[in-house]
C-alpha cells in the first residue's frame, strides 16, 4: 500500500521511493515484505550494480546507497538534478545559474563539466548524451558525445520526458 516513485529491481528486491513516507524502501515481492532501508525525501532514484543513486530532497545533493553495507556516500554536495547514470558515470544538470551538465565518477571523486549550455533530462544511449537544452530563451532536444564534443540540435522544441530505444528518440 502507498504511493511509490522510481521503482528499481535489484536481485529480485524492489527499492522504491515511498513519497508519501519520505523514505527509500525494499519490497521482497515473494513475501509482500516491506523494509524502510532509509528516512529522508529523494528523488530521481536510480539503481547500478548493487547501489541505489538519488538526490537528497534535504540539500539537493547526489548521494548514493551501498545495498551492501548500507553506506551512504555524497557525490555532489552542491543541488543537481536530472541525473542518470552512464557506464562508470553519473551525469547530472548542476541546479545553477548556469545549469550546465557535469559527471562525476560513480564512486565519488571531481566533477567534469560537459557542456556551456543551460540543460536539462540527460539520456545516453551509445556514447552520446540526449538532452534539453535552452539558448535566448528557446528550447531544443540536443545531442554531443560524453565528453561534450559534437554537439548538435535534433529538434526545436519543449519537452518533458525523453526516452530512447532501438535507435529512436521518443519525447
Amino acid at each position: 500500500d502507498g504511493y511509490c516513485l522510481q521503482l528499481n529491481l535489484v536481485d529480485g528486491k524492489i527499492y522504491a521511493n515511498n513519497a508519501q513516507e519520505e523514505s527509500v524502501i525494499e519490497i521482497d515481492p515473494e513475501s509482500g515484505q516491506v523494509t524502510e532501508i532509509r528516512k529522508g525525501g529523494v528523488e530521481y532514484l536510480m539503481s547500478a550494480d548493487r547501489e541505489l543513486y538519488f538526490m537528497d530532497t534535504s540539500d539537493n545533493s547526489l548521494r548514493k546507497l551501498s545495498l551492501d553495507s548500507m553506506e551512504e556516500t555524497v557525490l555532489v554536495d552542491q543541488p543537481i538534478v536530472t541525473p542518470c547514470i552512464y557506464k562508470d558515470r553519473v551525469y547530472f544538470a548542476l541546479d545553477s545559474g548556469e545549469h550546465f551538465l557535469y559527471s562525476v565518477p560513480r564512486e565519488g571523486g571531481e566533477m567534469t563539466r560537459i557542456n556551456a549550455v543551460h540543460s536539462y533530462m540527460p539520456t545516453i544511449y551509445k556514447d552520446r548524451i540526449y538532452y534539453l537544452g535552452m539558448e535566448n530563451e528557446e528550447y531544443s532536444i540536443r545531442v554531443m558525445g560524453i565528453d561534450g564534443s559534437g554537439e548538435k540540435i535534433v529538434v526545436e522544441t519543449d519537452a518533458v520526458f525523453m526516452n530512447l530505444f532501438r535507435d529512436r528518440l521518443y519525447y
